[in-house]
Formats: structure tokens, C-alpha cells, sequence
């Protein structure tokens, strides 16, 4: 029996919202303007070469996450725009690691390799839950219950399926292919919005001084106003991704 193995990769995830110190103004409203969010993300890397893991060298262009408009198919009404630089929804954060040396695991007795993935985004819970002005979600977040991460395998041999999942058992062939790992985490809009993107939730509102309620002195202009700055809030917030993986127990060959 061969000595279980575990390292620990660590992604430092740095989640930019808004770009409000810049005076970026992407959701205007027939009141005071609103700043878009909109998010980058960097990514650090702690990569222990016994199992060799890397990440994936072009994934810069799939991290960004972007709290922005989604003008596909919506028919904007007279109150609320967009600046012409406004930046289209991206609540999607993808990333790909890859496992280097399949067959030197295989050759070493390696039969399976179990990946866990977990994410600490405490910074975003206050804008998950009712606040003290009455106001619910804001936005929703990947957790480590319910919202989970996408995670599809691709070993070299058998190209599997994504699934919903908080770990991944691997089969490792005796194969001089790399083992690719992509996960993907989603972000999106909360009851505030109805669920859905602000620019079409607003859409059907087109009374900016109509109330929102029955009995309500609020309205939907200062409604706007009020969830958007929420958003624009996030600026600065973080989350963090940690991978680790493992020799699976039982499963090696001596």
C-alpha cells in the first residue's frame, strides 16, 4: 500500500466591484446615477509538484465576474440607460487546473484522486439576506451547500460530463495525457431584482414616480437608486477558492 499523498492548491480569488472611484457611470437613472458593478478577478496559486497541478494559463479571460446589464431581448423603458461603455452580465467565474503526470501516478500505484473544492464568501452574506430597510437579496453566491460548483473531468480517455458537486473522485490511466479540471461558479441577482437582471426587471416599470406598493411612499426611481448603490457596494469585496486534492484511500497498487 502506498502512502496517501494530500497537497492543498489555494486560489486567491480578489472580486473588484464597481468602478465607482473612477466615476464610471453605467446605470443612469432619471434621478441621481448609479455606478455599474462590475467585477475582475485575479487569481494567486500554491502548486505542490508531487501531484503537479497548474493552472490553466489562459483562464484570465473566463474570471471576470460582471454585476452589469443583460440588454439581450429587453426593451428598455424611459427612466433607466446605460452609458455606451456599459459592460454586458458575466455572473459566471471559470477557472481550469490540469493534473500533469497522470502516468507517473498510474506507474506509482495511483488508481483515484479526490478533489474537494470549497469557497469562503463571507463578505457578500450581508447582501444575501433582508436587511434593516426591509430590502431582501440583493444578489445570490456560491456556497458550500446548495450553491455549488459546476465541475467537469476531462482525464485524457474518457471526457466526462459536468455535474453540480462539492468533490470529484478521478480515475487516473496510464495515460501521458494531462488530467483537465473545469470548475464554474455562478453568481446572480436577487429577490430586490425579482431574480433577474435589473435592466429587465426595471423594464416593466414604467412609471419612475409610480409606487411600488399598495400603501408604499417609495418609488420605483428611488428603488432603483437605493438597490443599485447596494451593488455598487461590492466594490473591493473577496472570495476565495481552495482545491485540494488527495490520494483516495484503499485505491492504490503496490
Amino acid at each position: 500500500m502506498k502512502k496517501s499523498k494530500l497537497i492543498t492548491m489555494a486560489l486567491s480569488f480578489l472580486l473588484t466591484i464597481g468602478m465607482v472611484s473612477a466615476g464610471f457611470a453605467a446605470w443612469v437613472i432619471s434621478a441621481p446615477t448609479v455606478k455599474e458593478a462590475s467585477g475582475t478577478v485575479k487569481v494567486d496559486t500554491v502548486t505542490d509538484k508531487r501531484i503537479e497541478l497548474s493552472i490553466v494559463e489562459d483562464d484570465g479571460k473566463k474570471l471576470p465576474v460582471v454585476f452589469g446589464a443583460k440588454t439581450e431581448g429587453v426593451t428598455p423603458n424611459n427612466w433607466l440607460s446605460l452609458d455606451d461603455d456599459a459592460q454586458q452580465e458575466d455572473l459566471i467565474s471559470e477557472f481550469s487546473f490540469t493534473i500533469d503526470n497522470q502516468k507517473k501516478l498510474y506507474d506509482a500505484g495511483v488508481r483515484y484522486i479526490n478533489i474537494e473544492f470549497s469557497i469562503n464568501a463571507n463578505e457578500f452574506v450581508k447582501y444575501t439576506t433582508t436587511d434593516n430597510e426591509g430590502y431582501g437579496k440583493y444578489i445570490t453566491i456560491p456556497d458550500n451547500e446548495e450553491n455549488l460548483p459546476s465541475v467537469k473531468v476531462d482525464n485524457g480517455v474518457d471526457n466526462g460530463e459536468a455535474d453540480t458537486v462539492k468533490s470529484v473522485i478521478v480515475p487516473i490511466a496510464k495515460s501521458d495525457e494531462k488530467i483537465t479540471v473545469t470548475v464554474k461558479y455562478t453568481f446572480g441577482w436577487g429577490q430586490v431584482f425579482g431574480t433577474m437582471n435589473p435592466y429587465k426587471y426595471f423594464s416593466g416599470k414604467t412609471d419612475p414616480n409610480g409606487k411600488v406598493a399598495d400603501g408604499s411612499t417609495e418609488v420605483w426611481a428611488d428603488y432603483a437608486v437605493n438597490a443599485l448603490e447596494k451593488i455598487a457596494e461590492l466594490e473591493n469585496k473577496k472570495f476565495s477558492i481552495t482545491v485540494t486534492a488527495k490520494v483516495v484511500e484503499g485505491t492504490t497498487q503496490s
